[in-house]
């Protein structure tokens, strides 16, 4: 039974419930029937019901099995804290792990000079696509006055905190974090520097992440205390500019993508984003200024910035982002 039960992994944290402590007792009766009893890190686990299918399923399969019930206990302070420390070592004040040494997860900031230009859609589908090729992915919302990935990820569930450590939800195999997630219904969040530096702290040191390929950052537009906190959090994350065809917007998006000059932070690239229209024809239909399409590979080879391959932003993306879907042509 407990090797039946090993198969079987906390949706949350992505670990075999036999490794985390998580199996309260298992009992054996008479013609083949089981009880299990199985821990929850808190009471009011939100994915309860999906860990008593699970643990159903893995010890239904096992020969000679033919009735399972499951009980669902709660984990007392003590051995929620030997699961933290598990998970996250002996220290007391959390720490970033992007930002030790060593770390194998690349970490992406996706910027922009002006607010439109499909900056959070663009860090959807990028986060989509990659869990979709079998990359680990997780997305923090950075944009605190203006959050809008949960929306358009489809995130629907709540963050579990266990003691000091959050367990972020989960959708279309991208984990996510966002202050949308902690306030009620839609209201603002006004804040000033010091408690937005504290927000993406905790986003980044309190957050369980794993073992992460890849963690994208949808920051606000412009160039704020966001954009300052992450290069002291985590400066060794790489930079994504993203900017449309206009000229008043690609020299906005200059702008955003040189204060990584200051920062001695990398350009990975920027993204030219609703370059054109592509038609069900297969052609392409652009608007874009040619004034703006002659100056911005000037201006990328001048920051010494590989341009990426334009993206289409088209009418299914926008539909898709409101229903919290992803566009399958990305």
């Amino acid at each position: 039974m407990r090797a039946a039960l090993s198969g079987v992994q906390d949706p949350e944290i992505h670990k075999p419930i036999t490794d985390l402590g998580m199996v309260k007792d298992v009992t054996i009766g008479e013609n083949g029937t089981v009880h299990v009893e199985i821990f929850l890190t808190v009471s009011g686990c939100p994915l309860r019901d999906k860990i008593t299918r699970d643990v159903t399923a893995a010890v239904s399969a096992v020969d000679g099995v033919r009735h399972v019930t499951v009980d669902l206990d709660v984990m007392s302070d003590q051995q929620r804290t030997d699961l933290r420390r598990k998970l996250r070592g002996d220290a007391e004040e959390p720490r970033i792990p992007f930002a030790e040494p060593g770390s194998l997860t690349r970490v992406y900031c996706v910027a922009s000079g002006k607010g439109g230009v499909g900056k959070s859609s663009l860090t959807v589908n990028l986060a989509v696509a990659m869990a979709a090729r079998g990359l680990s992915v997780g997305v923090v919302d950075a944009d605190i006055y203006g959050h809008s990935v949960p929306r358009m990820l489809g995130a629907h569930g709540k963050p579990t905190r266990v003691e000091k450590m959050i367990l972020p939800p989960e959708a279309h195999g991208v984990k996510v974090i966002s202050i949308g997630m902690f306030t009620p219904g839609n209201t603002p969040v006004v804040w000033r520097g010091p408690m937005l530096h504290r927000a993406l702290q905790q986003f980044l040191a309190e957050v369980f992440w794993g073992d992460l390929d890849v963690l994208l950052l949808d920051l606000p537009p412009g160039t704020g205390d966001i954009a300052i906190s992450v290069a002291q959090l985590i400066p060794n994350a790489e930079i994504l500019v993203v900017t449309t065809p206009q000229q008043a917007a690609a020299e906005v998006a200059e702008r955003a993508g040189a204060i990584s000059l200051q920062t001695r932070q990398r350009v990975a690239g920027v993204i030219e984003n609703m370059s054109w229209l592509e038609l069900p024809d297969g052609s392409r239909w652009s608007r874009s200024a040619p004034a703006a399409a002659r100056t911005w590979p000037s201006r990328c080879r001048r920051r010494s910035a590989p341009r990426c391959h334009c993206s289409v932003r088209c009418r299914s993306t926008r539909a898709c982002a409101s229903r919290g879907t992803t566009a399958r042509r990305w």
